[in-house]
């Protein structure tokens, strides 16, 4: 019996006969994606784009590469692996990438954002569109507050976006962004339990903000987290003597959600 050329390509780089739908093989290569070697990483980019939709979950590692590995080839061919592996993502990643207005950026954010946790897989390429911003010294762009309500909704599990959110949020200049931002990290907090330590922190710097909405949403994100937020009790305090009603509000709702027993 003669082999599929995604299984010709699979041997090559894991090693053994595969078929395309086999989940071991898929995971195999996406370890292999993290190879030292920069021929062995294209090879097994190569081998994923060729199995095409069934490695899907590759897509977020794949998205990576394409936005910063070291190699140039590598990236390049991350990006055409990752339009095969997730067609209906790569569009708007590559808006995210690519363009530079305002209008088509908060559109594909958006878009990205309504589809859930479908569209985890385009995590780095919204890192890299605030990045960029920021570098440009246009952090106070909406697009940076799209991009923070993409990331709430598509709510990816890695600590080192939650850090990068946490301080592309608290350093923002726009007070739409930094609520844009702390609600993002609530929602992160709300569906990965492991994260919430490292959004605490943020929180307890938003709750002192300067602006009263965005106090109230790192109240409210606190909230969220009902006892896992008990270490923000003394600052959560203060803020029920708020001058601002809104904020006392909030505070007392997320002292009352942090006493619940679980």
């Amino acid at each position: 019996m003669r082999l599929s050329t995604v299984a010709l390509v699979a041997i090559f780089a894991v090693g053994s006969p595969v078929h395309a739908q086999d989940k071991s093989t898929v995971d195999a290569l996406i370890k292999k994606l993290n190879d030292k070697d920069p021929d062995n990483r294209l090879k097994a980019v190569e081998a994923l784009g060729a199995i095409g939709a069934d490695a899907k979950p590759a897509a977020y590692t794949l998205c990576v590469l394409a936005n910063s590995d070291a190699s140039e080839e590598v990236r390049r061919a991350a990006t055409g692996a990752f339009g095969k592996v997730h067609p209906d993502l790569a569009p708007l990643v590559s808006t995210l990438v690519t363009k530079t207005e305002p209008a088509a950026l908060t559109a594909a954010a958006d878009k990205i954002g309504k589809m859930g946790p479908d569209g985890v897989a385009a995590t780095p390429a919204l890192i890299r569109c605030i990045d960029r911003l920021d570098r440009k010294q246009e952090c106070d762009s909406p697009v940076v507050g799209a991009c923070f309500r993409a990331i709430g909704e598509i709510r990816p599990a890695d600590e080192g976006v939650t850090n990068q959110i946490g301080q592309a949020a608290r350093l923002n200049r726009n007070a739409e962004n930094r609520e844009a931002g702390v609600r993002c990290l609530g929602k992160i907090g709300v569906a990965h339990a492991d994260r919430r330590k490292d959004v605490l922190p943020y929180l307890k710097f938003s709750i002192i903000d300067t602006t009263p909405e965005v106090r109230v949403a790192a109240l409210e994100a606190a909230a969220s987290l009902g006892p896992d937020a008990k270490d923000l009790n003394l600052v959560i305090q203060l803020a029920a003597e708020d001058e601002n009603a809104a904020v006392r509000k909030a505070a007392a709702a997320a002292l009352e959600a942090i006493e619940k027993k679980k």
